[in-house]
């Protein structure tokens, strides 16, 4: 049976949407954090797609959480994507180099962080230096969202019917 790949990447976009929804409706402690849900497509790619089409995956995400969210000309949009990018490729190359000896909690755990010090960095030259004070919070916070978002992901991966066939295929 032949995959579109095509189609894949649409289903993960899409579910990528649909979660980045349901987490602008879930409080936040603090304004930009958020746990992390619309990254599980992103983190599925890595075993379904190529690195340029996870890339593809990672920007539709972005733009268009951007998009719903109605910050697509801000400076959100300029951390989101940011991270987003540099998340994605520091686990496609984790992914790349280590294969199956690096867990989706690995990867997620090692995404986070990329993203969160991506974004720490940004808000240092953007807002000047008081900024690197939410570091460390910041990537407590990574830490944790990151293995938890790294779980969820092994859950859906191990449950999922749809992917399985993929994989077989």
């Amino acid at each position: 049976m032949h995959i579109n790949r095509n189609k894949i990447i649409s289903i993960l976009g899409a579910l990528a949407l649909f979660l980045s929804l349901i987490e602008y409706v879930i409080p936040k402690p603090i304004p930009f954090l958020k746990i992390g849900i619309a990254n599980i497509p992103i983190m599925i790619s890595l075993i379904l797609l190529t690195p340029k089409e996870t890339i593809i995956l990672i920007c539709v995400k972005s733009v268009g959480a951007s998009l719903i969210g109605g910050t697509i000309f801000s400076w959100v949009f300029l951390y989101s994507i940011s991270g987003s990018l540099s998340s994605g490729l520091v686990m496609l190359l984790l992914k790349r180099v280590l294969k199956e000896s690096v867990s989706m909690i690995g990867l997620g755990v090692a995404g986070a962080l990329c993203s969160n010090l991506v974004q720490i960095y940004l808000a240092t030259i953007l807002l000047g230096s008081g900024a690197k004070f939410i570091g460390l919070p910041l990537l407590i916070s990574g830490l944790i969202t990151g293995s938890i978002i790294g779980h969820l992901t092994n859950k859906f991966i191990s449950s999922s019917k749809w992917i399985r066939s993929i994989l077989l295929n």
